[in-house]
């Protein structure tokens, strides 16, 4: 689950040249002759983001990893040298991007992409979000290997937000980097909050705050009349 609050990239959003920060170590690892096994794979990769968003980079082990998915660490080393290996191979392949939104408007695509984000917040790609803030705030180990998936996972924002103010709708003075962080924040913030917790937000609920958040997203994006826009 991508939250991209912590990119801080160029007003036109991040560039998108250089691969994963996992697919060079991936080449080098000792490990990667072994023949594929995708299905033990894809157990400890799914494992892998259990442990995560239960713990965080704190608790996250290879013992714990080899416990959830049922295997032995010894096939864990034998395919990644350390829990930093893992973690990059599991980000590269689950960590997902935002998909590319277009609906022609500069409020269907804010709905559909609130949406989006908050079903995604629902299940445990959010706490992987959370979890990766805060990470990447007391881990420069952890915030060098994240942050190339986070920024990668933004980019469709990005687009999104660019074609909006092409059509004319969206204040072109607005820095899309800004108007990033205004519609996640809020979702983040939602899931964070002591006194709720992700699946206590279904139904009738859910749908009052997208659509709410949708309403107050519009107004602060949006060009105004008038010669200068805002």
């Amino acid at each position: 689950m991508q939250d991209p609050r912590s990119v801080d990239p160029s007003p036109e959003g991040p560039a998108d040249d250089g691969e994963p920060a996992g697919t060079a170590a991936r080449r080098r690892r000792p490990g990667a002759g072994r023949p594929r096994d995708e299905a033990l794979e894809d157990r400890v990769y799914d494992a892998a983001m259990h442990v995560y968003a239960e713990g965080g980079w704190s608790g996250f082990s290879i013992e714990r990893i080899a416990r959830h998915a049922g295997v032995g660490k010894a096939a864990i080393y034998s395919r990644w040298s350390d829990k930093r290996d893992i973690l990059r191979d599991t980000f590269e392949r689950r960590w997902e991007a935002i998909e590319e939104i277009d609906e022609g408007s500069l409020r269907g695509d804010l709905a559909a992409l609130v949406a989006m984000a908050v079903s995604r917040y629902q299940d445990n790609r959010g706490a992987v979000a959370l979890h990766a803030q805060v990470d990447g705030m007391v881990s420069p180990e952890f915030r060098e290997m994240a942050l190339p998936f986070i920024t990668r996972a933004a980019r469709p924002m990005f687009r999104m937000l660019a074609r909006a103010q092409e059509r004319g709708e969206m204040d072109p003075t607005i820095r899309k980097s800004l108007a990033v962080l205004l519609i996640m924040g809020p979702i983040a913030s939602r899931f964070a909050r002591l006194e709720t917790t992700p699946r206590e937000m279904t139904g009738q609920e859910a749908e009052t705050f997208c659509a709410e958040l949708v309403d107050l997203l519009e107004r602060a994006l949006a060009l105004r009349p008038g010669p200068a826009g805002r």
